[in-house]
């Protein structure tokens, strides 16, 4: 199962972000937030989301036993939190 956030405006194709059988984690621009999250359904993972979501989600994962992958994607880091990120996504966009 995919989850991926409505405020990432860079993103375009997820299909590859559920090519692995662990879990996938892709953090924000600042390494604290996740932006994409792939999990094995029935894993019972335990979503944990706001500031400190990217450690949690792994400690999840590690919890869990399952494999984690961790992609450091700049079209899924970027996502609209606060006014400058909108600014760095329009520079995206328009590049």
């Amino acid at each position: 199962m995919i989850v991926a956030h409505a405020d990432l405006p860079l993103a375009r194709d997820l299909v590859w972000v559920g090519r692995f059988a662990g879990v996938t984690l892709v953090p924000d621009r600042g390494g604290g937030g996740t932006n994409a999250i792939c999990v094995p359904t029935g894993a019972g993972f335990t979503f944990s989301y706001g500031p400190g979501s990217f450690a949690r989600h792994a400690a999840e994962a590690h919890r869990l036993g399952l494999a984690l992958r961790v992609v450091r994607e700049p079209s899924l880091a970027a996502d609209v939190d606060l006014p400058a990120d909108l600014a760095f996504a329009v520079a995206g966009l328009a590049s």
